[in-house]
C-alpha cells in the first residue's frame, strides 16, 4: 500500500480492529490493480506521454503513478482500448 499521498494509504483511519484493515487492505489491493489495468490502458493507448514532463521517447512513469493521474482527468478509451490492454496485463501477470 502506498501513504495518502497517493489516495491509497489508510494511515488516518484509525483502525485497530483485525476485521477492518482486513477490509482496508481488500479494497486497497483492488484500487491498485484497477489503476494499474488503467494505467495499461493509458500506454498503450499513447496517452503517457501526456502525463510526463519532458520526454517522448521513454515511458518514465510506474504503472501506478500513471493510472492516478488518468483516473482524476476523466479519460475516456474504447472498448478495444480495454481488451487489449486486459490481454496484455493478463499475458504479463500469468509469469509472476
Amino acid at each position: 500500500m502506498k501513504s495518502r499521498r497517493f489516495v491509497l494509504g489508510f494511515e488516518h483511519s484509525r483502525s485497530i480492529k483485525p476485521a477492518r484493515l482486513a477490509v482496508l487492505v481488500t479494497l486497497s489491493t483492488l484500487l491498485s490493480i484497477v489503476v494499474m489495468l488503467l494505467s495499461w490502458v493509458v500506454h498503450i493507448s499513447g496517452h503517457h506521454r501526456r502525463f510526463q514532463a519532458n520526454t517522448e521517447r521513454l515511458p518514465l512513469l510506474s504503472f501506478q503513478t500513471l493510472g492516478l493521474p488518468a483516473w482524476a482527468t476523466g479519460m475516456r478509451f474504447t472498448a478495444s482500448q480495454w481488451k487489449r490492454a486486459i490481454k496484455q496485463f493478463t499475458r504479463n501477470t500469468e509469469d509472476a
